[in-house]
């Protein structure tokens, strides 16, 4: 990645960014664990430097409005601001742009190798241990949104993803991730709050 005072500019205003009191998911701990990903499956990236100028930049806005369009622009301006290529910011444009996850929709649906690890990464939380306290995290980042019209919104788009043939795209993701994955979003989508049944929901337990 190049460096300057571009960059200092950029790191200064990312890390404000992501540490907003706002975000409890999408902040810098989010980033941080999308890097370790990167890092440990370094043999299938194909362009490293875009992969990360795109993880940067692809959370960058989160106030539900076209989120993933305008942090794809924003992550092409910055990759043309810290000298790049045009075509190397268009790469970074498409690696935030497929992480609106809708492979049916041409506009979003990843083609390249990396796209597909991108949305990989992205997609990960789906299969950790701590689901359900995440979702959690998610909400707390919907104050404006009703429980009675935020968990039934949640639950189609988890639902969504457990339709799919196959949640992740490389062979790998799909053989370490794909059953646990699978086991938290069946989880989360029978409980009517929008939580993973084997965790611990008050609303639930009050039934």
């Amino acid at each position: 990645m190049n460096c300057g005072n571009a960059w200092t500019d950029m790191s200064i205003d990312l890390y404000r960014t992501y540490n907003a009191a706002t975000r409890r998911y999408h902040n810098l701990n989010h980033i941080t664990e999308c890097f370790h990903l990167l890092n440990k499956n370094a043999d299938l990236v194909e362009n490293e430097e875009a992969m990360r100028l795109a993880i940067w930049f692809h959370d960058y806005y989160q106030d539900h409005n076209d989120d993933e369009e305008r942090s794809a622009a924003k992550g092409y301006d910055a990759a043309i601001k810290l000298g790049y290529p045009e075509p190397f910011a268009r790469i970074v444009h498409r690696l935030i742009l497929v992480t609106k996850h809708q492979p049916n929709n041409p506009s979003y649906a990843p083609q390249t190798n990396d796209e597909m690890l991108m949305c990989d990464i992205d997609l990960w939380p789906l299969a950790v241990h701590n689901f359900a306290e995440r979702t959690g995290w998610v909400r707390y980042e919907y104050p404006e949104v009703p429980d009675d019209a935020f968990f039934p919104a949640r639950r189609a788009i988890l639902r969504g993803f457990l339709a799919r043939p196959v949640i992740f795209y490389t062979p790998r993701f799909q053989k370490l991730y794909e059953a646990h994955a699978r086991q938290n979003l069946k989880a989360a989508t029978e409980c009517k709050h929008g939580f993973s049944l084997d965790s611990t929901c008050l609303e639930c337990q009050a039934e």
